[in-house]
């Protein structure tokens, strides 16, 4: 199938570039102090408090209402994941907690009704967000519960 949208967006993922889970990220204050002792150096504490967005190449491909996000450095380099099934009616698209630290941030999840992974990304301006979203939306078609544009 030709990609729906293809472009850059900046990813949350870990170091084997595979999505952060949404409790890498978000901490309830009333376990700051623990998890200060867990963590054993200040680099570390900064890593945990400050993710940080990976720019990738991704591309959004898909039909019949299932429909998946692959992402790789850049549109010919080998493909370092995916982000599968994306359903119609099911999967959504959120503004989190975790997602406005970033401008034009929002999260993609596949599931909500599940412990089903999330993908934390952003855009780099206005302009891609809106295009972004609305390609999302168009695939996703939860009537803009989530993210408002």
């Amino acid at each position: 199938h030709p990609p729906i949208i293809k472009g850059h967006l900046l990813l949350l993922l870990d170091n084997h570039n595979q999505p952060l889970s949404p409790q890498a990220n978000v901490a309830p204050s009333a376990s700051k102090s623990k998890r200060k002792l867990l963590l054993k150096t200040p680099s570390q504490r900064r890593k945990f408090s400050s993710p940080v967005l990976k720019k990738q190449y991704c591309v959004l491909h898909g039909s019949n209402g299932l429909y998946q996000l692959r992402y790789g450095e850049s549109f010919t380099s080998p493909c370092a994941g995916v982000h599968e099934f994306l359903t119609t009616g099911v999967s959504l698209i959120e503004h989190t907690e975790r997602s406005s630290k970033f401008d034009f941030g929002f999260e993609i999840v596949i599931n909500p009704n599940e412990d089903s992974p999330s993908l934390c990304c952003a855009a780099e301006s206005e302009e891609d967000f809106l295009r972004w979203m609305a390609a999302l939306m168009g695939v996703i078609g939860n009537d803009n519960d989530g993210v408002e544009c």
